[in-house]
């Protein structure tokens, strides 16, 4: 049984690779995404994802999932001083999630628009899907360069099943600055710097703003977490993140 799933996740894999490979080249070609090899690999992506869930559900029960993809690793603060920060059930934090990266999606279209170089929408959306499915650690890496060198060297990048994505997980305070620009970090580089270069080099304007388009579909849980601690911490807090807790407590480095 576990050497058929272990056949079928890699069927899966090559089969998403093809599709992101076949895109691009047909979107940097000056061609429509939508073309027949991409609705080649469209159909084969089905087929073999359907097969892949399937055996996930049949075989549930008999699969040995490592902890850490089913619950976040749990590193306490050092003492009792530090209050966690309320948070959002995980219904609530989907939905605010969702509504956060179409505000992100759809502003950075307007922009590009109103630049005259706006690409398809569709383009967009499937970008967007190749950065969360392939190219989602990079997103992790640009917030893990946001933290100090002694913290950086100890921080971990994991895959969460339970909410679907990739998280990062420091161990170590860091000041209320520190973790808006970590929250920030790979917005500006991954989404405002592409839209940028877009601006400068008009023959591929294009796809670069697609390029950070389809990224603002990633920091939707950015911009909530921003506003979530803007609204209820201080410049004088110090943050702790423990998983998926965040505490914090007054006081400085």
């Amino acid at each position: 049984m576990t050497k058929h799933l272990k056949v079928l996740a890699v069927m899966w894999a090559l089969y998403l690779m093809a599709i992101q490979i076949t895109a691009y080249y047909q979107l940097m070609n000056g061609g429509e995404i939508i073309g027949p090899r991409f609705e080649f690999w469209l159909r084969m992506l089905a087929i073999n994802l359907a097969c892949l869930l399937v055996a996930l559900f049949v075989f549930k029960e008999k699969i040995p999932w490592p902890d850490r993809l089913v619950a976040f690793p749990d590193s306490s603060p050092p003492d009792n001083s530090w209050v966690e920060l309320p948070a959002y059930s995980k219904g609530v934090l989907i939905s605010l999630q969702g509504g956060s990266s179409l505000f992100i999606f759809w502003l950075l279209y307007g922009f590009s628009y109103s630049m005259g170089f706006a690409p398809s929408v569709t383009h967009c959306i499937w970008i967007g899907f190749a950065w969360a499915t392939v190219f989602s650690m990079v997103h992790e890496y640009a917030h893990k360069a946001a933290l100090p060198g002694s913290i950086r060297r100890t921080a971990e990048i994991g895959l969460n099943l339970t909410y679907f994505g990739w998280y990062l997980m420091f161990d170590g305070p860091i000041s209320r600055a520190r973790y808006v620009w970590l929250l920030l970090l790979p917005f500006i580089t991954l989404s405002i710097i592409p839209m940028v270069m877009a601006i400068l080099l008009p023959d591929i304007a294009s796809p670069l703003a697609a390029i950070s388009i389809g990224h603002g579909l990633l920091c939707g849980g950015d911009l909530l977490g921003l506003i979530r601690l803007l609204s209820r911490s201080s410049s004088e807090h110090l943050l702790y993140q423990s998983g998926a807790k965040t505490f914090i407590k007054e006081g400085s480095l």
